[in-house]
């Protein structure tokens, strides 16, 4: 017989599958396929290289302390920040104070049917109910 566990993205990023790795032991037989991470197809879809060359770029949770994600934005040149959804208008107001907002996309359910995309953090309000797949890309021009 065959056991599958099908996740969204990339199994070994941000994924449930990630704690219930060690509760299988690593096996042999067992078979992890690599997925697309979302930032992938939202850089993809939206044209937005993600790094070149000498260029750093960082994935941070949102849920992250501040300190750390103002870290990473002043020290890569792209910056990815992911599960947006619960602190969007702490998030768009660092950016802000960043001065890198006008450098940032945010995409939410990307490559699912309900797929929204914002080239402009400023016409999102912050009292808009993201849902959970909420991802922002942004060039910082650093790193």
């Amino acid at each position: 017989f065959g056991v599958g566990f099908i996740t969204l993205g990339d199994s070994m990023l941000f994924s449930t599958w990630v704690y219930l790795l060690p509760l299988l032991g690593y096996p042999d037989w067992l078979e992890v396929v690599p997925g697309i991470t979302s930032f992938s197809a939202i850089a993809a879809r939206m044209r937005f290289p993600l790094a070149m060359e000498q260029q750093s770029m960082a994935v941070m949770s949102c849920t992250a302390p501040e300190a750390e994600l103002d870290n990473a934005l002043q020290h890569h040149a792209c910056v990815v920040l992911m599960k947006v959804y619960g602190r969007f208008p702490a998030i768009k107001a660092l950016l802000a104070r960043q001065g890198v907002s006008s450098q940032a996309v945010l995409v939410s359910d990307a490559s699912l049917p309900s797929e929204q995309c914002w080239q402009q953090l400023d016409q999102v309000a912050d009292d808009t109910p993201l849902p959970y797949f909420s991802t922002i890309l942004v060039h910082t021009a650093r790193g």
